[in-house]
């Protein structure tokens, strides 16, 4: 492994220490929301689910779990996003190689890019990005920019790395997007 690519696993495990992960969504019950149109989700399916997950470090969430739950992210809590974002981005980083190329590392950049054309999901995103410390957007940064100047030739995330930077984490502070409250 690659100096830079272990400074990026270290920022990681330092700054996501300690988060405490969402009794009411976990991982395996967030992806069976993937199915929720398709079909309807039973109170026993629902509980089974839950019961896959007992880890309550997101260091100890085996990769097979992230592999076969590889739309979680996009059906998860806030909470429960900001527990598995860490995982899901030392994941998407051991996969970056992996050839054919699978879809993880695709979609963790993906739930860290903010789309300033889709308002509908721009509550959603921007609700899920004030969750992180300051470190923790390092982190953030990190791993996208590892993607973004990853000069592996089996690299094909870089633009989307780009695109994630340019339309939020490289954007100073104030000129972030910020929830919208509105008064009751």
């Amino acid at each position: 492994m690659d100096e830079r690519l272990q400074r990026v696993f270290a920022l990681i495990d330092e700054s996501f220490a300690g988060i405490q992960r969402d009794e009411d969504s976990t991982l395996h019950q967030a992806q069976l929301c993937d199915h929720i149109g398709d079909r309807e989700i039973s109170d026993e399916e629902w509980t089974a689910a839950k019961l896959l997950d007992k880890e309550t470090d997101w260091r100890d969430v085996p990769a097979h779990f992230l592999d076969e739950c590889d739309a979680a992210l996009s059906f998860t809590t806030p909470k429960s996003w900001h527990f598995y974002l860490p995982a899901y981005m030392k994941r998407a980083l051991e996969l970056r190689d992996t050839y054919p190329a699978p879809y993880l590392p695709g979609s963790v950049i993906f739930r860290l890019t903010y789309n300033k054309k889709d308002l509908r999901s721009a509550g959603y995103t921007i609700e899920r990005f004030a969750q992180l410390t300051p470190e923790q957007e390092r982190a953030v940064v990190a791993f996208l920019e590892y993607f973004r100047f990853d000069a592996s030739p089996r690299n094909r995330y870089a633009d989307d790395a780009q695109e994630a930077l340019t339309n939020y984490w490289a954007l100073p502070p104030k000129e972030k997007p910020h929830l919208i409250e509105f008064p009751d």
